[in-house]
């Protein structure tokens, strides 16, 4: 299969319609390659180093409605609004069953510290010497992979004595009858 190529973001936003917090995202994909998309990896760095994996399904066509400038091509995510006061990159690859695209880093944000909103605001405007997320991509790791499911049935319980090799243990007891009980006349 050929290499998959994530094209451009359109935009990010703050969602508070969802209760928390959230960063929306919003990137460009021809539709056309969707059929063999599983999935859009995410990962989030901050500059103290710390990565995050996502992994999110194909929006559907007019899921990102809200985003201006959208397409037929533009597909979106909501993620979780990272901590104040850091700087933030995000990275969007898309995944197959046989290859990925190379990541693209379709973001890089500053959020204000204690912010009852989730701006993404110019890296440059951040406070100098606040750690940047290297510019590079990070190394994600694939998801654990399941083996496969075996289709052989259990067998059968065994249903008779055959086969089993048992040893004879002579004849049978005989059980002591019960004489019955007399009916009651209701006298």
């Amino acid at each position: 299969m050929r290499e998959l190529c994530v094209l451009a973001l359109l935009l990010t936003a703050a969602l508070p319609a969802w209760g928390q917090q959230r960063r929306a995202l919003a990137w460009d994909f021809p539709r056309t390659s969707v059929s063999a998309i599983t999935a859009f990896g995410i990962a989030t760095v901050d500059g103290r180093g710390g990565i995050q994996q996502l992994q999110v399904p194909p929006s559907d066509p007019g899921a990102c409605d809200w985003a201006p400038e959208v397409s037929e091509d533009t597909f979106c995510a909501a993620l979780p609004c990272p901590a104040g006061g850091s700087v933030t990159a995000y990275w969007v690859q898309a995944l197959a069953a046989d290859a990925s695209s190379l990541p693209t880093n379709v973001l890089t944000c500053w959020t204000l510290p204690n912010s009852p909103a989730c701006p993404c605001l110019d890296p440059s405007q951040a406070p100098p010497g606040l750690p940047l997320p290297p510019s590079t991509p990070p190394v994600l790791t694939p998801p654990p992979t399941m083996p496969p499911l075996s289709t052989d049935p259990p067998p059968l319980p065994q249903r008779t004595a055959e086969g089993l090799h048992l040893l004879p243990i002579g004849p049978l007891p005989v059980v002591a009858s019960i004489p019955a009980i007399p009916a009651s006349t209701g006298a």
